[in-house]
């Protein structure tokens, strides 16, 4: 009998300390909050948000925006809002998980047939980084800041990237070009992966041989732009692990870090959560540029109109958490403070700073 009571009473006890537990997450998230506001279908910069991200990024030097989930509008939306917030407080890069030629495409990209980039890319249903940028009305063809593709190339925005670059220079020159690097004249929109990154890995090559040639045939200006295109270091195929390339294409652009510039980054969760090891947040965490300087904001949907849902990941977002998240959230969207949360709550601060909570969003 006493052994059963002792049972009960331990019973009693771990209970009410799960229910001390989530009181004090419930009452933690409550009071660390701030509510993001919609017209029209927009996000609006109000200051209490602006103040709040200021705050927040007191000694920091890139935001980072982790998307949960690739189809998600929300992110394109809190993209856009971020451009803005960051375009007056000395923004010098926007980077984005997509390719330089995307990037260098600008708002051309929209006469690519989606077709051929639904073909190519992992994510058949979700449009390609930059187009979908675009598509939402978030590109900025007038901004200060530059957009940086940090990805691989895909074969339907790199072609096209290489012909518009090259379509300036006189008939002579093309001539004499083609025959230097014939391998220019190479293009198929619709080619498969790893085909695409045989040719890409063998033009690098063939244009650091033939590097002295191309600087007397070209200008400075038109070497360094066919330079810049192809000589990406990241030459991963979609479904491999591409975090280093991505952080080593970051660093290009960042080094030296220019005093009072600030970095924006928009990429999937996996790369953007501090707490999964070898991630590209990790990674540029490790450098001397960024070290303490990062602040990471996911995303996470909650029943949001996409075939997949929230963060597949963030493991932590099931049963009573996920309770205690949606209940204590003041609005459909909400950008919780995730940074002073006790350490006991270590398993859901450690994939960012912030996380941004989504209601029933697209």
């Amino acid at each position: 009998m006493k052994m059963k009571t002792g049972l009960l009473v331990a019973g009693l006890l771990a209970a009410f300390a799960g229910q001390a537990q989530d009181s004090e997450l419930a009452s933690y998230l409550t009071q660390h909050q701030v509510t993001v506001s919609k017209k029209d279908n927009r996000l609006i910069q109000e200051p209490t948000l602006s103040n709040f991200i200021d705050n927040q990024m007191n000694g920091k030097t890139l935001f980072v925006l982790g998307e949960g989930n690739h189809n998600l509008n929300i992110n394109k939306q809190m993209l856009g809002l971020l451009q803005k917030h960051f375009a007056s407080r000395g923004l010098a890069y926007c980077f984005l998980e997509d390719g330089r030629s995307s990037c260098l495409m600008g708002e051309n990209l929209g006469a690519i047939p989606q077709q051929d980039a639904k073909q190519y890319s992992p994510y058949k249903a979700a449009p390609a980084p930059m187009a979908a940028l675009i598509k939402a009305g978030q590109y900025n063809r007038y901004s200060s800041y530059e957009y940086v593709g940090i990805d691989y190339e895909r074969p339907w925005a790199f072609y096209p990237a290489v012909s518009s670059l090259l379509a300036n220079l006189d008939r002579k020159t093309m001539l004499d070009l083609y025959e230097t690097l014939p391998e220019l004249k190479h293009s198929n929109p619709k080619e498969d992966p790893e085909s695409f990154k045989a040719f890409y890995q063998n033009l690098q090559s063939q244009f650091i041989e033939k590097s002295p040639k191309l600087k007397v045939l070209l200008s400075n200006d038109d070497y360094e732009d066919l330079r810049y295109l192809v000589s990406n270091p990241n030459v991963s195929l979609p479904t491999e692990n591409r975090d280093r390339y991505l952080a080593a294409n970051i660093m290009e652009e960042i080094k030296p870090s220019e005093q009072g510039s600030t970095y924006l980054l928009a990429t999937g969760f996996s790369h953007a959560s501090t707490g999964i090891n070898g991630s590209l947040v990790q990674r540029l965490g490790y450098s001397k540029e960024l070290k303490d300087r990062i602040l990471v904001m996911n995303v996470y949907c909650d029943s949001c109109a996409v075939d997949k849902q929230g963060l597949s990941d963030y493991g932590v977002m099931t049963g009573e958490t996920l309770d205690q998240f949606r209940n204590a959230a003041a609005s459909d969207l909400v950008v919780f403070d995730l940074s002073s949360l006790p350490s006991k709550y270590n398993n859901i601060k450690q994939h960012g700073d912030l996380l941004l909570f989504a209601k029933k969003q697209d």
